[in-house]
């Protein structure tokens, strides 16, 4: 994946994307996906065992926009 991000909404629910290219390969994909979930820390969790993989991540908080 080229791509995570983290973002908590208003009510308070954490999601996870996860985003990748299909890098012009037919044998590839272009993915965009949405995880949702209920406790922040088993996302943040998901988090950091991605980010020992290499991946570098943003955290988007819109409960205040």
């Amino acid at each position: 994946f080229e791509g995570v991000a983290f973002r908590r909404d208003r009510s308070g629910a954490s999601f996870i994307y996860l985003m990748s290219d299909d890098n012009y390969s037919r044998s590839q994909r272009t993915l965009f996906m949405m995880f949702e979930f209920e406790d922040t820390r088993e996302a943040l969790d998901i988090i950091h065992v991605l980010s020992r993989g290499g991946f570098e991540y943003t955290a988007f908080d819109t409960s205040c926009a």
